[in-house]
């Protein structure tokens, strides 16, 4: 049996958080565990490969910041809480006037009163949950604020976020020439850098979380990660569309608080999660670089399985952004050097006699402006996590192992981690 794939009619590349990573009609994508599993291990292991002979280099991970070494000292002390890990790209103006806004609208006060305070939204400004003063006193000040961005937006990210409380930590994945860059990139670099500094547990937050419904201070969730063993990862119920002005405005809470209880394996975690640091240390388990347009998140979540992620699903996650991402021009030229690279593989087999990039090429207009290469490889990736979750409904596993997939998730190499004074 071939993958049987068909164009989204609705595929918006600048569209909300399902429309702008599909490019292929997801009830039409059909895949069988079986029958297909070599395709697909082919597709991931020809991106490996290639990325590979290029010399990508994935275990040489730098790290820059300014005063990295207090940075560690600081989070090796006794009683800090999980550091809040921001992952970020071509938002730092964004950023930065949203914290202009927010400290407007407090006024003379300090902060909110925890980030379940619909105040800094309620007019429908688009507040991000991880400024420093959306939360309680005592939870901001025992807690690391961390922006991850790819080095070449460094000193950007620092010119906009000073006097924000947020350190911006720009890393390499590889060298300068040959870098690995994308969200799994984002995600994998974060992970190594708080395994690097001692963190137990850390938060991967998108840069575009506005508010987290039940939710009145992030400790809640780390002390439900400490009594739950055997626990990775920790996080609510993502939303496929981003808030409107008007959407943000009708979110509405109940006066008396009451925590959330519904709490139970989802099919996968994203935008706001609460990840176990110590859990992938010594088990060579990390997000993947190899995801490069999407699907980093959704997939590591599929490759654990249910019983090491869980949710709650009242803690509903709102995210929101005014404008595109500006585009940095020598970042962007980095990014079509990998995205040239990875259109070279091998044609992926659809619809019996033909293959993906046909089917692109053939209904280019339903592509709404993306380049063949970048749709094609959000195509691929789409691909991958449709068998992923084939396989994560049929197959009950006990261990990781039994993952056809795990050549992406599980790393090997001897790691070169340097942690530098910006």
């Amino acid at each position: 049996m071939a993958i049987e794939a068909q164009i989204n009619t609705g595929y918006n590349p600048q569209g909300n958080i399902y429309q702008k990573y599909r490019p292929l009609d997801h009830d039409n994508l059909k895949i069988d565990v079986n029958a297909d599993k070599d395709t697909i291990k082919k597709i991931a292991t020809d991106r490996i490969n290639i990325l590979k002979d290029d010399n990508r280099n994935i275990y040489l991970l730098k790290f820059r910041a300014k005063k990295m070494q207090q940075i560690q000292q600081t989070e090796k002390a006794a009683g800090r809480k999980p550091p809040l890990g921001i992952v970020s790209s071509g938002r730092s103006a964004w950023i930065k006037k949203m914290y202009a806004t927010g400290r407007s609208i407090l006024g003379n006060n300090q902060r909110f009163a925890g980030i379940d305070d619909l105040t800094p939204i309620a007019n429908g400004d688009k507040i991000p949950v991880y400024f420093p003063y959306r939360l309680t006193a005592e939870d901001a000040d025992q807690r690391g604020f961390y922006i991850f961005v790819q080095q070449n937006e460094y000193q950007t990210y620092v010119t906009d976020l000073k006097d924000t409380g947020i350190t911006v930590i720009g890393y390499e994945l590889g060298t300068e020439y040959k870098p690995m860059l994308g969200f799994g990139a984002s995600r994998y670099a974060a992970v190594n850098f708080f395994s690097n500094i001692g963190a137990s547990m850390a938060w991967l937050i998108d840069d575009n979380v506005l508010y987290i419904a039940r939710l009145h201070e992030f400790s809640f969730f780390e002390a439900k990660m400490n009594s739950t063993p055997g626990c990775w990862a920790l996080g609510g119920t993502g939303q496929a569309t981003y808030q409107t002005e008007k959407s943000l405005r009708d979110i509405r809470k109940t006066s008396v608080y009451t925590p959330p209880t519904n709490f139970m394996g989802p099919d996968f975690l994203q935008q706001a999660v609460l990840w176990n640091i110590k859990q992938f240390v010594g088990n060579t388990i990390n997000f993947s670089p190899y995801f490069i347009c999407s699907g980093e998140d959704v997939s590591i979540s599929y490759f654990l399985g249910k019983d090491k992620c869980k949710a709650f699903y009242e803690c509903l996650i709102y995210k929101g952004c005014d404008s595109k991402a500006a585009a940095n021009k020598q970042l962007q030229k980095l990014k079509n050097g990998i995205y040239n690279l990875i259109d070279g593989v091998d044609p992926i087999p659809v619809n019996g006699n033909s293959t993906l990039r046909k089917l692109l090429q053939s209904n280019k207009k339903s592509l709404k402006g993306d380049p063949i290469e970048i749709a094609r490889m959000k195509a691929s990736e789409q691909i991958q996590l449709k068998y992923m979750s084939n396989e994560n409904s049929i197959t009950t596993r006990t261990d990781l192992t039994s993952k056809l997939l795990q050549i992406v998730f599980i790393f090997k190499g001897k790691y070169d981690v340097q942690l530098m004074n910006a």
